[in-house]
């Protein structure tokens, strides 16, 4: 009986100790399971948050991973909150490191180039041509072989604002000197440069260097200097060219015999003035250029549709070259026109070539007679009859 007693307080102990044992280890994971509890609300509500800032920023992609913990003994601790970047974030989120950068688009960006403008006398006009290269040099060697007898004006340096762009030439910017008797006209429009045709010239296929031709006339009663500014548009800073000029002199040298002497000597003569009477031929051919400058695009329009049989009329009065017969334009017709009449000497020259231009326009008929006529009495006007323009039919 005391034995079965002494077993009976023995099992009762040890039963007791294991009920302590599960009480202890029943607390334990209550702690755990409220500690769990507590996080879970953190867990959800950071990520509403983080879903939140995806549904804003759909690059940006950040997950939240419930890592657990374990301490030496692998007996779980607890857990803890580990944000992650996705790979759509590491992929597509630009490199903070080069902001501020900025990215080459080609070496021509930041290219210096060299703008030249050069002079060329052409008739009843001055040729003023502006152009612009990378390679100086080569622009040098081009004018020197190609127009001889140019003069020019220094060049300047300029970058052009964007990649691939061109500049423009304002030819109607407000003036602060003033230009009255002076005519300024492009002959094309607008007046660009490419920055593929400035970078590329010298090259194998770019053997012209880009260029912009400007015709400028002056009339009889005309300031007599001309300073137009021309700014140039698209570059990188401020640029701006004048054109400078003044009104050719009437005077020339001549070489003429001293009879008495038998010796050459240079002396000084107005040129064609006093000759036959009084007239002035240096006068009249100014004002026969004005009457052409000043209707110049009336005239151009109206005979552009019959500019073939204008010219082969004009070849066989020895009028023009047949280069210009073949590929006729107002423009050249009207040059060869002037030129000749410049080199001419007398009244009754002048009066027999104007009189042979006004016939062969008249010849074709139709709206060419017509312009013929009407150039015919404004030359009359402008010289108040000094010269006699009539067709040999008058």
């Amino acid at each position: 009986p005391e034995e079965s007693q002494l077993q009976k307080g023995d099992q009762s102990q040890s039963q007791d100790g294991e009920q302590d044992h599960q009480r202890e280890g029943g607390n334990q994971q209550e702690g755990e399971g409220e500690k769990e509890s507590q996080e879970q609300p953190e867990l959800l509500e950071l990520q509403q948050q983080k879903g939140g800032q995806d549904e804003a920023d759909p690059v940006h992609v950040e997950t939240v991973e419930e890592k657990e913990q374990v301490d030496e003994n692998n007996v779980l601790v607890g857990t803890s909150l580990v944000a992650c970047k996705s790979e759509a974030e590491v992929v597509n989120k630009p490199n903070t490191e080069t902001k501020g950068e900025v990215q080459p688009t080609g070496v021509k960006e930041a290219t210096n180039y060299a703008g030249l403008v050069y002079y060329e006398e052409d008739g009843v006009q001055d040729l003023v041509t502006f152009t612009a290269v990378k390679k100086l040099d080569a622009l040098l060697e081009f004018i020197k072989k190609e127009h001889p007898h140019a003069k020019r004006r220094p060049h300047f340096y300029f970058r052009i604002a964007s990649p691939d762009g061109f500049v423009e030439l304002n030819l109607n910017a407000p003036q602060d000197e003033p230009f009255t008797g002076w005519s300024i006209k492009p002959h094309i429009k607008p007046c660009k440069l490419y920055q593929e045709d400035i970078y590329n010239f010298g090259d194998k296929d770019y053997s012209l260097p880009p260029s912009c031709l400007i015709s400028v006339y002056s009339s009889p009663d005309a300031v007599p200097i001309l300073y137009y500014s021309v700014p140039v548009e698209g570059v990188a800073d401020p640029v701006t060219f004048y054109i400078q000029m003044s009104q050719r002199t009437a005077h020339h040298t001549a070489v003429a015999a001293n009879a008495a002497s038998g010796n050459d000597e240079t002396i000084p003569v107005l040129t064609k003035r006093r000759r036959e009477g009084g007239f002035d031929i240096k006068t009249a051919k100014q004002k026969i250029k004005q009457v052409m400058i000043e209707n110049h695009t009336d005239f151009a329009e109206l005979l552009q549709f019959s500019l073939d049989n204008i010219a082969n009329k004009l070849f066989e009065v020895h009028m023009i070259p047949p280069e210009v017969q073949q590929s006729p334009t107002y423009d050249a017709i009207a040059t060869c026109f002037v030129s000749m009449m410049n080199i001419l000497d007398s009244k009754s020259d002048l009066e027999g070539h104007c009189v042979t231009f006004l016939e062969a326009l008249s010849s074709v008929g139709g709206p060419t007679e017509r312009v013929a006529k009407r150039l015919r009495e404004k030359w009359t006007a402008a010289l108040e009859g000094a010269l006699r323009f009539e067709h040999e039919s008058s």
